[in-house]
């Protein structure tokens, strides 16, 4: 083995390589919330100065972060911090909160001033509200939809939870830059009213928001003014959002989303009116300042749950409702371990509920998914004209006919273009075959393709494929 030549290097080289040797690794931190290394990270502030808090019961003054391994993710201090500091104080010493006083607290808030039919909605509401606060533990966190006629509550909804979300802002009057600001520094929980402004109001950014801040990885990029050039600059979009509307939304915001269907309550139903008053402002504060401490408790253990790949969830979900539901299943399974509770069941019947409507949804707004449910429901009254290697043959006229017959593919002026969407979307091809000496088109269909199919789709649940 040959040794290694020395380098000779000039003076001022010399002094650059000793400056980058003796360099450390720093942690960037975003100080309003982060999780890393099984910790739960807030800011705290007291008057003018700023201090780190993690949940081992540590804190650092702002100065002292560098020599503490750690600097501020672009070097913006968050300009929100709840958590009061005596409440901080109090859990450097040794103050624990029971998660389920948190969850009852919420939740009794909840029922106290909104009605909902389904009385599952106020545990899925409450385990949202607690998770905003250590949100940043995990891979994705779900959007919450209030979908609604007018006067059906959800305003009232967001006023009452807004207050007890991780650093929650209402996007009325703001700017788009600001929300992206408050998103990236604050980590803010966003909340929207009336929801259809946004696309009248031509505020495609925030719209942009959305769709990229339902994972840990989502940003945007927004170009802007610095000196006298303009350059790109990276926002973090991911943080919890809460939207609430009278209009269908687009299938790319519905797959971040669990929808909630508010009915206006029944005459003789009576909830309190809710007033923002000095006692319930105060209220408010203690409750979030117990959020604080309850997250910075029990965040790390729920990340674990989360992280073991075991939460049982219903079989019916697709991936991208499991992505959606896992935090709030690894949120109840926590709590119902902890406490000898039962809340995980309203999660399991709601999710399943929320699966097959979404299905119905599927089949009445996609090509695709009424393409099988047509499928489905016509082809056991087709006879295969031949029956192969395991594949069936059916005369492309015939399905042609059956599909120009229905209400959703009525419009179809030819068969080329039924044959394009089959072999495209299910690889169902128009293959030439021969019967009695005569070459003749007919869709293949392997067997078990079409369960395959519904499988797929996630439609097993509002489509019966007993014929198959």
């Amino acid at each position: 083995m040959r040794n290694a030549v020395k380098q000779v290097f000039d003076e001022y080289t010399e002094s650059i390589l000793e400056e980058l040797e003796q360099s450390k690794d720093f942690k960037a931190i975003n100080p309003a919330q982060d999780f890393f290394q099984d910790k739960l990270f807030y800011a705290v502030q007291n008057n003018s100065d700023y201090y780190l808090l993690s949940s081992d019961r540590r804190i650092i003054k702002f100065d002292d972060l560098e020599e503490n391994g750690y600097i501020i993710r672009n070097g913006i201090i968050p300009s929100t911090c709840n958590f009061r500091i005596k409440s901080a104080a109090e859990f450097i010493k040794g103050k624990s909160v029971n998660i389920l006083d948190c969850f009852n607290s919420i939740n009794s808030q909840l029922q106290k001033y909104i009605y909902f039919d389904d009385s599952r909605i106020y545990n899925i509401l409450t385990i949202w509200t607690i998770g905003t606060y250590f949100y940043r533990a995990f891979r994705y966190y779900p959007y919450i939809w209030l979908n609604a006629d007018k006067g059906s509550g959800k305003t009232r909804v967001m006023e009452v939870l807004r207050p007890l979300a991780f650093n929650a802002i209402m996007a009325v009057n703001s700017t788009e830059a600001s929300i992206f600001r408050f998103v990236d520094t604050d980590c803010a929980t966003l909340f929207i009213d009336e929801f259809e402004k946004l696309k009248k109001d031509n505020q495609q950014g925030i719209i942009t928001l959305l769709n990229s801040g339902f994972n840990f990885e989502g940003s945007v990029v927004r170009t802007e003014k610095a000196m006298d050039t303009y350059k790109p600059k990276t926002y973090s979009a991911f943080s919890p959002k809460m939207f609430a509307g009278i209009a269908d939304i687009s299938d790319v915001l519905m797959d971040r989303c669990i929808k909630v269907k508010l009915l206006k309550k029944p005459k003789d139903t009576v909830v309190q009116s809710y007033k923002l008053d000095d006692i319930t402002m105060e209220q408010n504060k203690t409750l979030r300042d117990e959020l604080y401490i309850c997250a910075l408790e029990h965040a790390g253990n729920i990340k674990k749950i989360y992280d073991s790949n075991k939460i049982s969830m219903p079989d019916v979900l697709s991936d991208r409702e499991q992505d959606i539901w896992e935090v709030l299943f690894s949120i109840a399974k926590y709590i119902d371990e902890t406490n000898k509770t039962n809340i995980i069941d309203s999660l399991n019947g709601f999710a399943i509920d929320s699966s097959k409507e979404r299905a119905k949804i599927n089949i009445e707004k996609n090509d695709s998914y009424k393409l099988i449910s047509i499928l489905v429901d016509v082809l056991p009254t087709l006879t295969p004209k031949k029956i192969q290697d395991k594949t069936k043959y059916y005369d492309s006229d015939e399905l042609f006919g059956k599909f120009k017959k229905t209400e959703e593919f009525g419009w179809l002026k030819s068969k080329n273009y039924l044959t394009t969407m089959l072999s495209n979307k299910f690889h169902i091809n128009n293959d030439r075959v021969t019967i009695s000496g005569k070459k003749t088109r007919l869709y293949a269909i392997p067997d078990n393709h079409i369960r395959m199919l519904v499988e797929r789709y996630n439609l097993n649940e509002v489509v019966d494929v007993s014929n198959f």
